[in-house]
């Protein structure tokens, strides 16, 4: 009875071994899994890390092409303002040319208006001055012969000579206008 007490007892202790055993080996599997699960998750945790400095260093490298095209940008219209101002002082230059040029051109119908009224002024008085005398002559011869019979039978002749001279003399004026207007009426 002794021994079969002590084989009983044998085999639950084996039992509870086993147990204990399959207890051990049970916590060894979840301690494993739990150190997988720890990796997966650290590598996550990592890969999540990588992830998140890909992203910031894209993040940079946008904000520095972003920083670049905020500077071509500048660029471009710090360029373009050149160009603008280059194009108004070209224009201001090429305005004060044609300003210029209109003030020769008008010097110049000035100049040719003031030669033109010269010109006036000296045919004005080259014709006002000019006096023209056209003296015409004219004679008229009359002559009267008489003839006297007298009783004794001799002829007397007398011959009577009268000369007239008329003098008749123009003196023409002639203004600058009155030539004016005879050229136009010839």
């Amino acid at each position: 009875m002794l021994l079969l007490l002590l084989l009983l007892l044998l085999l639950l202790l084996l039992l509870l071994l086993l147990l204990l055993l399959l207890l051990l080996l049970l916590l060894l599997v979840l301690l494993l899994l739990l150190l997988l699960l720890l990796l997966l998750l650290l590598l996550l945790l990592l890969l999540l890390l990588v992830l998140l400095l890909l992203l910031l260093l894209l993040l940079l490298l946008l904000l520095l092409l972003l920083l670049l095209l905020l500077l071509l940008l500048l660029l471009l219209l710090l360029l373009l303002l050149v160009l603008l101002l280059l194009l108004l002082l070209l224009l201001l230059l090429l305005l004060l040319l044609l300003l210029l040029l209109l003030l020769l051109l008008l010097l110049l119908l000035l100049l040719l208006l003031l030669l033109l009224l010269l010109l006036l002024l000296l045919l004005h008085y080259y014709y006002s001055t000019t006096t023209t005398t056209t003296t015409t002559t004219t004679t008229t011869t009359t002559t009267t012969t008489t003839t006297t019979y007298s009783t004794m039978s001799t002829i007397t002749t007398s011959t009577t000579t009268a000369t007239t001279t008329t003098i008749f003399t123009t003196t023409t004026t002639t203004t600058i206008w009155g030539h004016v207007l005879q050229t136009a009426l010839v």
